[in-house]
């Protein structure tokens, strides 16, 4: 009789060591995390330049994103919403969102309010700006992947800004 209960919980053992690799439960959230929020220092310091930059991008980021599944991609690109503030002198913009190692990420043309942004450092730019001659708005902070962000673009002030709202992950 006991060494039938020393055969059921060695299966049990098993069992439950098959069931945790299948199901991940036993990774550890280590540095290689699909998901880790990115390392300002890395991006944004007087020591680093445009290489420095777009070396950690293309490890943390770039080459990531390329092994992801669709569903992966949804989760990992931070979302942004944008509002927008005295538009209504600036029709036809293109706002468009400059990496900080010089690669362009997207655009949004004539009022469209949403777009998904791989996380990174981000110069926005109006086409309209500046009284229709175009303008930097600023830099933005997208370092967490799957963060749900709203981007407040002013053209009164040609400024963007981030609105910290209760809806942000």
């Amino acid at each position: 009789m006991g060494y039938n209960f020393k055969k059921i919980a060695a299966m049990a053992i098993i069992s439950v060591a098959v069931v945790l690799s299948i199901t991940g439960c036993n990774q550890n959230a280590d540095e290689d995390s699909v998901f880790q929020t990115l390392d300002i220092e890395q991006l944004e310091t007087d020591t680093t330049d445009i290489n420095d930059r777009a070396e950690y991008y293309d490890k943390n980021v770039d080459d990531r994103i390329d092994e992801m599944t669709d569903e992966e991609k949804e989760k990992f690109y931070v979302n942004l919403t944008l509002t927008y503030t005295g538009r209504e002198y600036y029709e036809e913009d293109y706002i468009i969102f400059l990496r900080n190692d010089n690669v362009y990420e997207g655009d949004l043309y004539d009022g469209d309010d949403t777009i998904g942004l791989s996380p990174g450092i981000y110069r926005v730019i109006s086409s309209k700006a500046e009284g229709g001659r175009g303008a930097a708005l600023g830099d933005i902070y997208l370092l967490t992947p799957g963060e749900d962000v709203t981007l407040n673009v002013d053209y009164t002030s040609s400024k963007a800004t981030i609105i910290n709202d209760e809806n942000a992950k």
